[in-house]
């Protein structure tokens, strides 16, 4: 007897449809709806962005084509993981994330050995909130003086926020407010005997400043649009926003060769260099002279009147014809300025209503959103109380703070200088302002010196009431 072919009816096809369809809705349900999924893709999105970075300053090293093709696609990549994370896409992130890392990873495998760091970087300066995320963290974390960075390390800074930090390698940095710094694994190695030390500006703004470098090595600094090389004795700020790719290099004093792709140019003291969004390199364009302050000197004292107030004239000389950005701050690194006044035609000015404490001010070309020159160097004066103070009080107006300098280490081109003076007490070398400890008054401070010679550093604490002492260190750089 043959078998007779049984049709199989549309209901049928329907229900068999939906009964192998329900196992793989429930999948995909549990799996997108469960923490676990999003997870993972956030997790191999941190991972993916890391390697890309890593895999495009090693391509900016090697230079070769298939480096920069491999970085390409690792950025591609990512960039359609970051858009499935934003549709909540789980699968199709971790997916895209994983051929993003596996792209960097043909790269990686291509650069040189890493080698030891020459010097600790250390923070001299900190305001606002500067945290810290250590190699392989997740997480950023306050930062605090006391701790130094190492590679692999990234520090940001928030709105009102910046640091300057000092490295033995005769660099020094100041990283504004909002702002992200990696110092990265890939440039850290010997670069034909050029890379001394090395920086990835992911974001915001940073101020380079390098005196004597051994060797004729040079600093270096990337991000996502350029590839800069800073020469010894030199000055020079990068501006950089990683949305549009604009970025903008000046150079006060010095030398600074930049690479796009293909394109070099050379920005040299007094200009500035722009990048467009298209990555174009211009021409460097000629930039004003910072102001030369004139007066008030450094550390001058003035008293407030009856009322509380005092008058301050400050004056400087520069070639504006547009006007100067004035700041007053409460602290050397202008985050979050207490006075400002833009496109202001004269060369001196007056602030007759400042109360007690102590300032810090400088002056720009042009204002502040378009300058036509970089600040100059900063100036602090000090405004005491009348004598409306206390009897009790007025007893202590003499009493000098204590100051004793205990250690000198010279190490290159760097002098660290160490010493004792009183917990609330204000210690400066050279007017840069040295880290204090708040329970024992210890103070320390990295000093970046020009080059070989004899020099004579001027150490100065200065107490809550104003008074102050200095301390002359003789300093000799042989090497």
């Amino acid at each position: 007897m043959k078998a007779k072919d049984k049709a199989v009816s549309s209901s049928d096809m329907k229900k068999w449809g939906l009964f192998l369809l329900f196992p793989i809705a429930i999948f995909a349900v549990i799996y997108f709806a469960t923490p676990g999924g999003e997870s993972k893709a956030r997790e191999l999105i941190v991972q993916a962005r890391a390697k890309h970075r890593e895999a495009n300053l090693t391509a900016a090293q090697t230079n070769t084509p298939q480096d920069r093709a491999n970085a390409d696609l690792s950025r591609e990549a990512l960039d359609r993981a970051e858009s499935y994370l934003i549709e909540s896409d789980y699968a199709n992130v971790i997916f895209e994330a994983q051929k993003a890392i596996n792209s960097a990873n043909k790269v990686i495998r291509q650069r040189a050995p890493v080698v030891v760091l020459s010097g600790a970087v250390r923070f001299q300066e900190m305001t606002g909130a500067v945290t810290v995320k250590r190699r392989g963290g997740l997480d950023y974390e306050p930062a605090s003086k006391k701790d130094g960075l190492d590679v692999g390390d990234a520090v940001r800074t928030a709105e009102s926020a910046a640091c300057r930090m000092t490295y033995v390698n005769n660099v020094e940095t100041t990283l504004h407010p909002l702002s992200d710094l990696l110092f990265p694994d890939a440039l850290n190695r010997d670069a034909g005997g050029d890379g001394v030390f090395d920086f990835f500006l992911e974001e915001g703004g940073l101020t380079v400043k390098t005196s004597e470098l051994q060797g004729r090595r040079r600093a270096t600094v990337m991000t996502d649009a350029a590839r800069l090389e800073i020469y010894p004795n030199t000055e020079a700020r990068i501006d950089y926003t990683r949305l549009t790719k604009v970025m903008a290099v000046w150079v006060a004093a010095g030398r600074v060769d930049v690479q796009v792709g293909a394109q070099l140019a050379t920005v040299s003291k007094q200009e500035r260099l722009a990048i467009s969004p298209n990555q174009n390199l211009g021409q460097p364009q000629p930039t004003l002279s910072q102001p030369r302050l004139k007066g008030p000197e450094n550390f001058a004292k003035f008293t407030a009147n009856q009322n509380g107030f005092a008058s301050v004239s400050l004056a400087w000389d520069g070639d504006a014809s547009d006007g100067y950005a004035i700041e007053l701050s409460a602290e050397p690194l202008f985050a979050k300025p207490l006075r400002v006044r833009e496109n202001y035609p004269a060369g001196d000015i007056s602030f007759a209503d400042l109360t007690e404490g102590v300032y810090y001010w400088r002056v720009t070309c042009g204002d502040l959103d378009d300058p036509r020159s970089l600040p100059s160097a900063w100036r602090l004066f000090e405004i005491s109380g009348g004598d409306t103070a206390a009897p009790e009080a007025s007893a202590d107006r003499g009493r000098m703070p204590r100051l004793n300098v205990t250690h000198v280490q010279v190490q290159g081109y760097i002098v660290i200088i160490s010493g004792r003076s009183e917990p609330n007490a204000k210690v400066m070398v050279e007017g840069e302002s040295a880290i204090v400890d708040e329970k024992n008054g210890q103070f320390s401070y990295a000093a970046s010196m020009p080059g070989k010679g004899v020099y004579t550093l001027n150490v100065v604490a200065m107490n809550a009431i104003g008074n102050r002492v200095s301390v002359s260190v003789p300093i000799e750089i042989k090497d």
